[in-house]
């Protein structure tokens, strides 16, 4: 069988960053079925029920799967409700997003060539050009639809340089702070106060995996997210799960009474991952 529910996921992504050798006594102490002779298709299946399931995903996580820049990938993202014009724009325009990208343009799935469409262009776009029409967003909305049409790193650049000349309006600022790709030092140019990255994380911008792996609540929703990582961002789940496997491992270790606590508090734990790890191990 494949794990379908946020639950067994969620423990069994934790179970993986445990010590091997205990992994099978905890999965029979909490009754968790071995995961070890699931069929790929059937695992893929449940990946993807998984992925649809969650109707609010932080934009970071759907930044991940883009930088995989498969095609394929990209429909689910695109269909994803959490997208955002900006995602949406650059996936149906082709733009690479894997770090360090050598490609111009990425072929864009045929699901979504049909009944696709971008959304609007700003007004007066074509006249103003996207640093133009950031300057004249002052409004929320303006703001909004102003940042979605920053589409690459070279784009990404000449808003960086713009805003040190002269800074954007507030409302254009806020709406590239919380833009799934903006690039991390950027955020620090536009803001450093604990209110401010507090309001970038509850708007599910975040500089990192470590940062959603350790920052992000409830737990549930994480480990569950961070449990599709195997097949939808491989090269960013290695850095979140470097980031837990200590936590893991030196409050839960082999203890299988703490672990039984866990999977008994986990659906129901409005707190983080780190919280949820350390109350399992203190209580049992």
């Amino acid at each position: 069988m494949a794990y379908t529910t946020a639950r067994e996921r969620a423990v069994s992504y934790l179970l993986s960053l445990a010590d091997p050798d205990d992994a099978g006594r905890i999965e029979q102490r909490i009754g968790l079925a071995p995961q070890n002779a699931v069929e790929h298709g059937l695992e893929t299946e449940a990946v993807r029920r998984t992925w649809s399931g969650a109707r609010h995903l932080p934009v970071a996580v759907l930044h991940w799967v883009m930088q995989q820049d498969d095609p394929e990938l990209n429909v689910l993202v695109c269909r994803h409700p959490s997208a955002d014009n900006a995602i949406r724009r650059q996936i149906l325009r082709g733009v690479p997003c894997a770090p360090e990208s050598k490609r111009s343009v990425l072929r864009v799935s045929p699901q979504l060539n049909h009944g696709s469409e971008e959304a609007p262009l700003p007004g007066r776009f074509h006249e103003l050009g996207v640093i133009g029409t950031l300057r004249a967003a002052h409004t929320r909305g303006a703001g909004r639809s102003a940042a979605s049409m920053v589409l690459d790193r070279h784009d990404w650049a000449a808003v960086t340089r713009a805003d040190l000349d002269h800074a954007l309006p507030g409302y254009a600022r806020w709406a590239l702070a919380v833009r799934h790709d903006c690039p991390p030092e950027l955020r620090r140019q536009f803001g450093t106060h604990a209110k401010f990255h507090n309001r970038v994380r509850a708007a599910g911008a975040f500089d990192s995996p470590e940062q959603f792996a350790l920052e992000h609540a409830p737990a549930v929703d994480v480990l569950a997210v961070l449990s599709l990582g195997h097949r939808l961002f491989p090269q960013r789940l290695a850095d979140a799960s470097d980031a837990l496997r200590p936590l893991v491992r030196e409050n839960l270790a082999g203890h299988t009474e703490a672990w039984a606590v866990l999977a008994q508090l986990v659906e129901e734990f409005q707190g983080g991952v780190e919280e949820l790890v350390i109350t399992a191990g203190a209580i049992a």
